[in-house]
């Protein structure tokens, strides 16, 4: 797989460090890997820091708070257990502009969600998570990261090689 770079939505300072306490303790408790909270906005295959760029400088880090849905689960190892958020018109307009500026733009629809674990869970687990994690009422995010995807992400050694190479 060619490497790919993703733009992720950040959440900001306080909510940051909480939501990484909370990916820590998952991965602690249940076998999983350590990542940073975020909203992945849009992929595309890599480019050059002149292509990518201008979408990291675009953003005028304002404030954008997302509103969750539910704690959701599923099968797949980067949607193992996730907040899943209500879609809004500011995460819309923003993927829009992200992928206006894209000069490899790909036809993803935007689909909110801040995983919480990359992992297997069994039913039991999926139970204890559910009893462990409060979703409050909303997130802040402030900040916009562009990472470097190396491979498809299909386990802890894919996501330990990604690389940050820009953030607003």
């Amino acid at each position: 797989m060619a490497e790919r770079i993703a733009y992720w939505l950040m959440p900001e300072k306080n909510a940051f460090f909480q939501w990484r306490q909370v990916i820590d303790l998952l991965a602690d408790r249940f076998g999983g890997v350590r990542f940073d909270p975020h909203v992945t906005l849009h992929i595309q295959d890599r480019t050059t820091e002149a292509e990518w760029r201008p979408v990291i400088d675009h953003y005028e880090n304002q404030p954008l708070q997302l509103v969750p849905a539910d704690l959701m689960f599923s099968g797949i190892f980067t949607r193992s257990c996730y907040v899943q958020f209500h879609r809004c018109s500011e995460i819309l307009r923003l993927c829009g502009r992200i992928k206006s500026l894209s000069s490899r733009a790909a036809d993803d629809d935007p689909d909110p969600h801040m995983s919480l674990y990359y992992g297997t869970l069994s039913e039991t687990d999926r139970q204890r998570i559910q009893r462990l994690v409060n979703l409050p009422e909303s997130i802040v995010f402030s900040s916009i990261r562009a990472v470097l995807l190396r491979n498809k992400v299909r386990g802890p050694e894919d996501v330990q090689a990604w690389e940050t190479i820009g953030e607003s």
